[in-house]
């Protein structure tokens, strides 16, 4: 029997493949491209096959199923999601698969809800809906924020010697590395009782409180140079994002996760117990500022 990765070409989801394939599982990874630049570096991995499918094409994913015992299911957010994200949970019932761990968002009060100003907090509210009413079993994890996300910093704003945030920089954190996600994952779906775990979500955060001042002065001793953490509002964050690529609600929902959430200290929490006892999230900040600042471009010129 094997394990079916649905998203495994994500930075969670690849590091669920990763993970899986270190400890000997046999793992199908589903993609819409299997020749796309995402799925190369994983398929030589032991146990990995490449298996074609979408998660919006109903008729594509009972061949992916086949064999299938337990599956991950991890969508970047976007406005097709819960369609996508719904079919793949209905796919899985209807395989008979037997567990189901699906990738949220930060689990905090107020960020999930059918009324939460998070656009994509309401979208994981009506997936989750969904997958309580079926007859699988599931674990939800609820990452509060990752710390891959500041790469916009590494490309974006340091170039200009600056982080910029729409919160104080003082405001604090425990944000975990997307690898320390996959290997959660990994570890409840590699478990031998899935009844275990079935009907919980659980909080998935780094090991650290992380500011952006202190951010600014891991990338100033990573760079040789004066980076300064500076707040700016929502809707100057939104509209850089924007600028970057964001569509509009996303860049939106994540600059009021900076300002409501963050901002205001709501995301400075650990991991729950059950994750702490199976696999404790151990990356740093600083780990992970040192392994992608020097990509960063040269400063801008004045």
């Amino acid at each position: 029997m094997s394990i079916l990765v649905g998203g495994g070409t994500g930075q969670v989801g690849s590091a669920v493949v990763r993970a899986l394939s270190s400890a000997g599982a046999t793992v199908k990874l589903l993609t819409r491209d299997e020749s796309s630049d995402k799925v190369k570096p994983l398929t030589d991995l032991a146990g990995v096959t490449i298996v074609k499918g979408d998660f919006c094409d109903s008729a594509s994913l009972p061949s992916a199923f086949e064999g299938v015992k337990a599956a991950f299911l991890g969508c970047s957010n976007s406005e097709a999601q819960v369609a996508a994200e719904k079919g793949f949970i209905d796919a899985a019932e209807a395989a008979g698969c037997k567990y189901l761990v699906k990738l949220s968002t930060c689990g905090v009060e107020g960020y999930k809800g059918k009324d939460s100003i998070i656009q994509y907090g309401r979208y994981h509210t009506e997936i989750e809906d969904h997958l309580a009413s079926t007859k699988l079993l599931w674990t939800v994890l609820c990452p509060n924020d990752f710390m891959q996300n500041h790469m916009g910093d590494i490309f974006g704003t340091l170039p200009l010697g600056i982080v910029a945030y729409p919160m104080p920089p003082s405001s604090s954190a425990t944000i975990v590395d997307t690898r320390d996600v996959g290997d959660v994952a990994a570890k409840f779906l590699l478990e031998e009782d899935y009844s275990k775990h079935a009907g919980k979500q659980y909080d998935v955060c780094g090991p650290e409180s992380i500011s952006t001042e202190q951010l600014a002065k891991m990338y100033t001793s990573a760079l040789g140079r004066d980076i300064a953490a500076v707040e700016c509002t929502a809707e100057e964050w939104a509209g850089n994002a924007e600028k970057a690529g964001f569509p509009t609600w996303l860049a939106q929902a994540v600059s009021r996760n900076f300002a409501d959430f963050w901002g205001k200290g709501k995301l400075d929490y650990p991991s729950s117990q059950a994750v702490l006892d199976l696999c404790a999230p151990q990356r740093t900040m600083q780990a992970c500022i040192s392994e992608h600042a020097p990509l960063s471009p040269p400063p801008a010129s004045p």
